[in-house]
């Protein structure tokens, strides 16, 4: 049997090269691959762009109260707020609410593991818990207390904490919300219960950040919003890991956007193989396909270092995709010529 020459291997190995360039091309420039994609990334090391007023809201904040879809959500809280004239306790009220519907947030610190619930829309997700299942994560308590308060008027956002490398390591999802009374936004975790003051003055997520890494925490009070709230250490310990480097995830609809099932990262559907990647080659899976205004970035002197990984990120995940799909295709041409050869020699046997 011949071998296969050189120079056809050459032509081969170029061959799959071209191919997977023209093809990578079409996935990234058309419609429904970009539709994979969650989060886009804004980088700003302005405060001034994390904190506007409701009549500056950027065109990426979408804000429906009035939306049929969030009547169900309004009708279940309608009674337990409607009496209420202050916006803080309102926020607060409903916190409690949604804290006392989800898994307590005690055994995720204890690090127990409880079968999860699926990724669904918010309405999904509260009717999963309706139904008993458990094993949420503040994602899904954030994004459900932001579905609360929107249906009754209430504006809020979602931060995620991504931790000292800014890679996710170690992250956590929390919720602001605006006061129209202290005309700023204000931080509340559902999923600790806790929101923070200093000199009896409401703390929004770089407020707070900013006390803690400048070693101020003793003039902050730690507030508990349901009986499940954690300790005050808990929190601090927490927060001051955390809060390094922050991302204001901009995406709030989540009753609307998309007639939406809730994607975390890129693929939804996948999530769990992905989960099982390094955590940088995650990452630039996210910012490769950051396509859609749903993500910004809050660097500075603190996590001076995220853009580079980023980058690093990016690249590793462009060459881990074009190593895979090259191999792949080069394999199956070698087997298949392979296979021609030994076809042809037994022919002629």
């Amino acid at each position: 049997m011949k071998r296969i020459s050189k120079k056809r291997l050459i032509i081969c190995i170029l061959t799959v090269i071209l191919v997977d360039v023209v093809i990578g091309c079409l996935l990234l420039t058309n419609p429904s691959f970009s539709r994979l994609a969650m989060w886009n990334i804004i980088e700003s090391d302005k405060q001034d762009d994390f904190y506007w007023k409701p009549e500056d809201d950027p065109e990426y904040f979408h804000f429906e109260p009035n939306s049929d879809k969030l009547s169900i959500f309004r009708n279940e809280i309608f009674s337990l707020v409607n009496d209420e004239s202050n916006e803080l306790e309102r926020a607060v009220k409903i916190a409690r609410y949604v804290g006392n519907i989800a898994t307590p947030p005690t055994a995720q610190l204890r690090g127990r593991h409880t079968p999860r619930l699926q990724w669904d829309s918010p309405q999904g997700l509260l009717k999963q818990m309706r139904a008993g299942r458990s094993g949420g994560h503040c994602f899904h308590y954030s994004i459900l207390y932001s579905t609360y308060l929107s249906s009754i008027g209430m504006r809020s956002r979602l931060w995620a904490l991504e931790g000292d490398d800014g890679l996710g390591r170690d992250s956590h999802s929390i919720t602001e919300v605006y006061i129209g009374s202290l005309k700023k936004w204000i931080l509340i975790d559902v999923t600790l219960g806790i929101y923070f003051t200093k000199e009896n003055y409401p703390l929004s997520v770089l407020e707070l950040r900013d006390e803690l890494l400048e070693e101020e925490a003793e003039k902050i009070l730690v507030h508990s919003v349901s009986e499940r709230s954690c300790s005050p250490n808990i929190a601090f310990e927490r927060y001051a890991r955390l809060l390094k480097c922050v991302f204001l995830r901009t995406g709030n609809d989540f009753a609307n956007k998309y007639d939406a099932r809730i994607r975390y990262g890129a693929f939804s559907r996948f999530q769990r193989y992905l989960d099982k990647l390094p955590s940088v080659w995650r990452r630039g899976l996210n910012y490769l396909l950051g396509r859609r205004d749903f993500l910004m970035h809050y660097v500075d002197k603190f996590s001076g270092s995220l853009r580079m990984e980023s980058i690093i990120a990016r690249s590793l995940f462009y060459f881990f995709i074009f190593s895979l799909v090259s191999t792949g295709i080069l394999l199956i041409i070698l087997f298949l010529s392979f296979l021609k050869r030994y076809l042809q020699d037994s022919v002629n046997i």
